[in-house]
């Protein structure tokens, strides 16, 4: 489930009761996009904030996971360490039912003298941040995210920037809605065709899909029950519903909620119990335990899946190797299959150089030489039938070769083969 404007809510009650005034002893940056305040409480002791601006799991929450630190602290972790080590949590707020939440820290300027300061972080996808705002000048002093107006032409997220806060997103608050302006205000929302769970989400700040689903399953409908067969009944409700969900977000009664599988792995979260969702367990606790652990578990699983995926190209890349190598070696065989042929011909031709003679075409009277010496090498089997030695020597000489005469003469007065004495020339 994605981290909305409910989570949040569930998030700043939580903070707001256990890190109201204490004191930030330490601050870390382990990752690029996270930042981790260690704060000592008077009742609780040390309390570790995870903040992070991950387009993929920006959040904020307590944790009792342990980060590695780099050697070296990036900027904008020397700026929060000038800034707010030693300083106290005067306030917690959430922005409306947005996923903004403002933590004021009485901190001491250069001259040490009372400064407050503020540090905003942005639960926003990809446009996540965590901004820290000098809120007399309502000046920027640093973003852990930079960017410009060639990023964003809406604002600029640099020091000495007066800052921004994100664009709203003009939707209704639950807690002000009343029965009587639901059903004309969900109307408004779109196209009657659509979904009532879509017109929910259109209409309803700090709600998410998931929430939307759930409130319209209480309500006895289909997640996919058209908003124009909706009438008087339908509307009642769904209004019964949105007003139990303001009920519990005005009260602070959430139900941090994490949901299993069989294997154990945590599948979904939510500040609500998630009735539609059919789950092996279902765990409970405060919202930070429930997002400490499905992050971890996230995090473990995405690992996992990097480290799965290099293996598999290394061995991919071996495989691609060792296949062009084969086929190399393949065709190194291939031509090597005649090799003894071949040197059985270079010995024949080495024994027979003081028979060649210059000029331009030489390779007849190489091809004659090796002639003549299979045909005495086969003379001299006794096993061979002549009968068939016979056949093979006039298959041969039959062939029309450039100068077959003369070497056949050759071989009568040079070699004691009597088929080549007696044998006639056609």
């Amino acid at each position: 489930m994605a981290f909305d404007g409910l989570v949040m809510s569930a998030v700043a009650q939580e903070l707001e009761s256990k890190l109201i005034g204490g004191r930030i002893e330490k601050i870390h940056q382990p990752g690029p996009s996270e930042v981790i305040l260690v704060i000592h409480t008077r009742g609780l002791g040390k309390q570790r904030l995870l903040l992070s601006a991950d387009s993929r799991d920006a959040r904020i929450h307590l944790s009792d996971k342990s980060y590695v630190n780099p050697l070296a602290p990036p900027i904008f972790c020397m700026v929060l360490r000038k800034h707010l080590e030693g300083s106290r949590i005067r306030s917690i707020r959430q922005v409306e039912l947005e996923r903004v939440l403002e933590l004021s820290i009485d901190s001491r300027d250069e001259l040490g003298r009372p400064s407050e300061k503020l540090l905003i972080c942005e639960v926003m996808g990809k446009h996540s941040n965590i901004v820290l705002v000098d809120p007399e000048s309502n000046s920027i002093v640093d973003g852990v995210n930079r960017y410009s107006h060639s990023v964003s032409r809406y604002r600029e997220v640099l020091p000495n920037r007066p800052y921004l806060p994100p664009p709203e997103q003009s939707k209704l608050d639950p807690r002000k809605i009343t029965e009587e302006q639901f059903p004309s205000l969900i109307i408004q929302t779109g196209d009657l065709s659509s979904s009532v769970m879509s017109a929910l989400l259109r209409l309803m700040a700090g709600v998410g899909p998931q929430t939307c689903r759930e409130l319209v399953v209480r309500a006895g409908l289909s997640p996919d029950y058209a908003l124009e067969f909706c009438g008087e009944y339908e509307f009642r409700q769904l209004w019964q519903q949105i007003n139990w969900l303001g009920q519990m977000i005005e009260a602070g009664n959430f139900q941090p909620t994490l949901l299993l599988d069989r294997r154990g792995t945590p599948l979904e979260f939510a500040a609500l119990d998630l009735s539609h969702i059919t789950a092996h367990k279902r765990e409970h606790g405060t919202i930070s335990e429930v997002l400490d652990r499905y992050y971890q578990s996230l995090g473990h699983r995405r690992s996992l899946e990097s480290a799965r995926q290099s293996i598999l190209q290394t061995v991919k890349r071996e495989i691609d190797r060792l296949q062009k190598k084969t086929a190399i070696y393949t065709k190194s065989l291939a031509a090597a299959e005649k090799a003894d042929i071949y040197r059985v011909y270079g010995e024949l031709i080495t024994a027979n150089l003081y028979n060649l003679e210059q000029g331009p075409r030489p390779g007849w009277k190489i091809f004659m030489i090796l002639i003549v010496q299979k045909l005495l090498f086969l003379w001299s089997l006794p096993e061979l039938p002549r009968k068939m030695l016979n056949l093979i020597l006039k298959s041969i000489l039959k062939r029309k070769i450039p100068g077959r005469l003369y070497w056949v003469n050759w071989s009568r007065q040079n070699q004691s083969c009597p088929i080549l004495k007696q044998w006639k020339m056609p």
